[in-house]
């Protein structure tokens, strides 16, 4: 089969990797040549009598030699010796234009604009630009496309009586850095302040492909999607496929994928794709497929994510609340050099191994561990004096003294006095308003869907009555298993009131990779287990989804995903092995964060890692963590032994 390829500046990788098969002396079934055009070359005539654009005869008789293996210096024929020209069948590849979109955006504009794109409405939006409608940038790129390549495409397939594909022009370049300093001086002068945001750059190639599909439905070319292999996880151009001396084209490596492609199109294995001219996975990236995102990469280089719509600063204050493990991550902040906000801070007088037996620093304030989300949003409203729950007090499980029903394993000792209680609960409020207030991020680990409340006011507690404090009435208190609806409203109150007070404030939400320790359900826990993390999961999905600047990050998947085989528990199969911490906290530095966290640290020793045989929490006690939810096991192994 003769195969000629027609274009401009992007069919340089094309050129050079056909020029690198023939010196490597590789042989190819098709005959093959190029015509590289000027712009001057483009220029269509009309048919008299039909009135559609045909190709000019000089560009016609270019075709013609590429055929016939003749050069012609006018239009810069490419052909190679070895590659002769048969009577078979012929095809023609079209990497005609694909800059408009470089022209439109490439260079910020003096007013700056953006746009959410219809098909990937999540891609962040540039920091104070003009969002205008993607139907106006549409039919601006549409215009330009249609005035720089309709008429060709018309005269192409009108002159050459064989089938005609249109390769997409090659995906952005990422960084800023790299175009600016590479940048044709066609452009002007820049720097890389001055070049686009590079999600503003994605999307308008998304909708320069979308405007050149259009054109090669109407006019009978096969358009045919830039080489999957070529993406990077967000759709950029992968670094191995950057020209070092170029910001706008790609390089030899890329020119190769697309022998390839050329390739497996003419032999019919691309059939589908170039005859359907597309379908939604073609567009996907590598992270959408299961062999190239979790079976190929080295388990412990996984990074199941692919963006976030902003990252954590060394200056952002940032608080932590949720289940035990949401400690990891307060503890690898701090440790990073990172603003780790406490507004709780014990007194100058208490020495720090006691101020940590006391709890403080565990979270940014002593409110323990907050498994739901009804306990968030409780502890929230009863910050703003929007709740005060009727359980003022609990008696300690020893009689010795008094326990807070919300906080009731924040000390290792009870209040001696109902009034000290309730004075350190008030200064805890008062540190839960200035955390609200002064924030920058909020990190918060969904932990469990069950819990028990009160019926009478509906207060919900971290433990049931009865374990660490109390007494369970079972007229009083009710077992309460959180549905996706219950946690997602619950979510939504909670960060309403956190911004209402702080309207700037960025959340991050996770969900705890540890399994119930014990079930009121009913069910095996097991099944239990899986209900509720699906549910928190589903949840912390919907809402991150549903508001700005509150972003899920997949610490649960990184832990229990079964590419690590389990790895990452221990020999209980409940407790997060160190590796396994140190797996999610590096994916969340590299994106997360302003810079790399190191996981070289004491920090890492610190996790869970008792023996559930051991009725001590020495879970806790190795690796400095409260895990209230222990006290269900260790209460049972008590009666069990009276």
């Amino acid at each position: 089969m003769s195969v000629i390829c027609i274009g401009n500046s992007h069919m340089g990788a094309l050129i050079e990797a056909a020029l690198a098969a023939v010196h490597a002396g590789e042989h190819h079934p098709h005959d093959l040549a190029f015509v590289l055009l000027h712009q001057s070359a483009f220029q269509p005539t009309v048919d008299t009598t039909t009135g559609i654009p045909r190709l000019n005869q000089r560009l016609v008789q270019a075709l013609n030699n590429a055929l016939t293996a003749r050069t012609d210096d006018q239009f810069r024929l490419v052909s190679f010796p070895g590659f002769r020209t048969g009577e078979q069948k012929k095809a023609v590849f079209s990497l005609i234009g694909g800059n408009a979109h470089n022209i439109l955006g490439l260079v910020a504009h003096n007013e700056p604009f953006d746009f959410v794109l219809s098909d990937a409405p999540d891609l962040p939006l540039a920091d104070g630009a003009t969002i205008i409608s993607e139907s106006e940038v549409y039919d601006l790129i549409l215009t330009s496309v249609t005035n720089e390549v309709g008429d060709i495409f018309n005269g192409l397939t009108a002159s050459v009586d064989c089938p005609a594909f249109h390769l997409e022009s090659p995906p952005p370049i990422r960084s800023n850095e790299h175009i600016s300093a590479h940048l044709d001086p066609f452009f002007g002068f820049s720097t890389p302040e001055s070049i686009s945001p590079p999600f503003l750059r994605y999307k308008l190639w998304r909708l320069h492909s979308r405007a050149v599909r259009k054109l090669c439905s109407a006019y009978g070319l096969a358009f045919i999607e830039c080489p999957v292999q070529a993406l990077d996880s967000e759709g950029f151009l992968q670094a191995e496929f950057i020209p070092h001396d170029n910001a706008t084209h790609a390089n030899i490596a890329y020119g190769a994928l697309l022998m390839s492609q050329i390739e497996d199109i003419l032999a019919g294995k691309a059939g589908e794709k170039a005859t359907a001219h597309s379908n939604p996975y073609t567009r996907m990236a590598p992270t959408a497929f299961w062999r190239e995102a979790v079976v190929k990469p080295d388990a412990g280089q996984l990074a199941p994510v692919t963006s976030f719509p902003f990252q954590v600063k060394t200056t952002d204050r940032v608080a932590t609340a949720g289940s035990c493990f949401a400690q990891h991550i307060a503890r690898h902040l701090s440790g990073n050099g990172f603003n780790y906000y406490v507004p709780e801070i014990a007194h100058p007088i208490m020495p720090g191994d006691l101020a940590q037996r006391f709890n403080y620093g565990t979270f940014s304030a002593r409110y323990g561990n907050i498994y739901t989300s009804r306990q968030l949003l409780q502890l929230f409203q009863r910050a703003e004096g929007k709740f005060d729950p009727r359980d003022r007090f609990w008696h300690s499980s020893d009689g010795s003294g008094f326990v807070d029903p919300y906080r009731p394993a924040i000390q290792p000792t009870p209040f001696t006095t109902i009034r000290a209680l309730e004075e350190d609960r008030n200064r805890h409020l008062a540190a839960v308003r200035k955390m609200m207030r002064e924030l920058d991020v909020f990190v918060f680990t969904l932990g469990l869907t069950e819990c028990w409340v009160n019926k009478q006011d509906g207060a919900v507690y971290p433990l049931c009555p009865g374990t660490s404090g109390g007494a369970f009435d079972p007229h009083i208190h009710q077992f309460v298993n959180l549905r996706v609806e219950d946690v997602r409203a619950e979510l939504i109150a909670a960060f309403e009131i956190l911004r209402s007070v702080n309207p700037a404030a960025r959340i991050i939400l996770t969900v705890s990779p540890v399994p119930l320790k014990a079930t009121a359900s009913g069910d095996h826990v097991l099944s239990a287990t899986t209900y509720s993390k699906s549910v928190l999961r589903a949840a912390a999905g919907e809402v991150s989804k549903t508001l700005n600047d509150v972003v899920y990050f997949p610490s649960y998947e990184i832990i229990t995903g079964s590419y690590s085989r389990g790895r990452y528990f221990s020999a209980n199969l409940r407790d997060v092995e160190a590796e396994g911490v140190a797996h999610v906290m590096r994916v969340f530095g590299e994106h997360m964060t302003e810079k790399a966290l190191s996981t070289e640290s004491a920090a890492e020793n610190e996790i869970l890692a008792a023996s559930s045989e051991n009725i001590e929490m020495t879970t806790a006690n190795a690796a400095g963590l409260i895990c209230e939810e222990e006290m269900l096991e260790m209460e049972r192994m008590l009666a069990l032994r009276s």
